[in-house]
């Protein structure tokens, strides 16, 4: 219990860093965005190719991959909600792909033993990983990706930064309630984390409608 409580309050971190990546990064360019993540791409193929034991210092690089991949992609789509709909719907087909055919998903996850092993370089460049004193905690690159690209489209269109944050964290607990009472082991997120977008969306168009019905005050 206390494992999956605190694996839930650091994805929840990682969700609130995540889709606030993009109100401090307003004054960052498309080009330095994506020579961000061209260098994080190099260092990420440099750490695996060469099995280089660089943890903690892996989790910096999949953070800059995800992070600027995200922001760069959420600036780069339409401004419209069907672009970034399908792009969510084919990566969470893909993710739930991948849980069902690896054991290893990169799915938010929670120790179950007391000793963490920490994974080849191969497999960390793809996760954000920390060892903790009862076990580990896990949340795959995609994840961190999607929680920017979501927040950054969600700022485009004018949404606050509160509003902005609930996307990630529904998402975050609907897994976990899943985790808690369906499945206990390795989830693919990202279908989620649509559940939230969507969820956020649907809450946005209704205060939207709620202002609008507000007469204006004389």
């Amino acid at each position: 219990m206390i494992t999956l409580f605190s694996s839930l309050i650091l994805s929840l971190v990682v969700a609130l860093v995540s889709a606030s990546i993009p109100w401090t990064t307003t004054w960052i360019s498309r080009w330095w965005l994506a020579a961000a993540f061209g260098v994080g791409v190099v260092l990420s193929v440099l750490i695996a190719g060469l099995s280089l034991q660089l943890y903690p210092f892996t989790d910096l690089v999949v953070l800059l991959v995800g992070l600027s991949a995200g922001v760069l992609l959420g600036r780069s789509l339409p401004a419209r909600t069907w672009p970034l709909l399908i792009l969510l719907l084919a990566l969470s087909a893909l993710d739930i792909t991948q849980s069902v055919l690896s054991s290893h998903a990169a799915g938010v996850s929670y120790a179950v033993h007391t000793a963490a092993i920490i994974p080849p370089p191969g497999q960390l460049v793809g996760n954000f990983f920390l060892v903790l004193p009862w076990g580990h905690f896990n949340i795959g690159i995609f994840d961190i990706f999607v929680l920017a690209t979501m927040a950054e489209h969600c700022r485009r269109h004018g949404a606050s930064w509160a509003l902005a944050q609930s996307a990630g964290i529904i998402g975050i607990v609907l897994a976990f309630a899943f985790l808690k009472f369906v499945y206990s082991g390795a989830l693919p997120l990202i279908p989620f984390l649509t559940v939230g977008w969507l969820c956020t969306l649907a809450l946005a168009r209704s205060m939207s409608r709620q202002r609008k019905a507000v007469p204006p005050a004389k």
